[in-house]
């Protein structure tokens, strides 16, 4: 599953079955906790049972940061390169995200299918913190694998923030255009 509610003892699913959202997550906070027989274990699910190959649209920011970050964090660690594939499978599944007209990624993607599509409140926008946070995983998936084409993304997205991009009185970037 996907997100656990310990009080109510029940729990939501992001994707029909979920994706261990929770629990990859978690990985790296298990192995820096000396937890190595939990975090075998939840290893041992992610080589085995996790799949991206879900006809479901995922928000590319939470699923970024979450999962692809929880299962690097967990590659890091452990040096195993059938989690480092899982990220990649993972990663390719998000890019279609970055095929928008301004470079700004959509909000959603279907993991299966590549459609895209933005919040129905806001079907031209985008939010700053979705868009420009998710810089680390990227970039890193690039260091690990050698594929560039995963930083370039992400460059490209701070790029556009800066050439958009106007300083307020407060300092704040506004981006306009996008």
């Amino acid at each position: 599953h996907d997100i656990l509610m310990p009080v109510t003892h029940y729990h939501q699913d992001w994707v029909p079955g979920g994706m261990g959202l929770t629990l990859i997550d978690a990985m790296d906070g298990l192995w820096l906790l000396g937890q190595y027989e939990e975090f075998y274990l939840a290893k041992q699910w992610v080589k085995t049972k996790l799949t991206f190959d879900v006809d479901a649209l995922v928000s590319v920011f939470e699923t970024t940061i979450r999962v692809l970050g929880g299962l690097l964090g967990a590659y890091t660690f452990d040096n195993d390169w059938n989690v480092l594939e899982k990220a990649v499978d993972l990663a390719d599944r998000l890019l279609p995200s970055f095929r928008s007209k301004s470079g700004i990624p959509f909000t959603y993607v279907n993991l299966k299918t590549g459609a895209v599509s933005n919040n129905d409140w806001a079907p031209s926008s985008a939010i700053l913190a979705e868009y420009g946070t998710p810089q680390l995983e990227f970039r890193y998936l690039s260091y690990l694998t050698n594929n560039f084409p995963y930083a370039w993304h992400r460059t490209r997205v701070m790029d556009i923030m800066e050439w958009y991009g106007t300083k307020s009185r407060c300092g704040c970037r506004v981006v306009h255009g996008c």
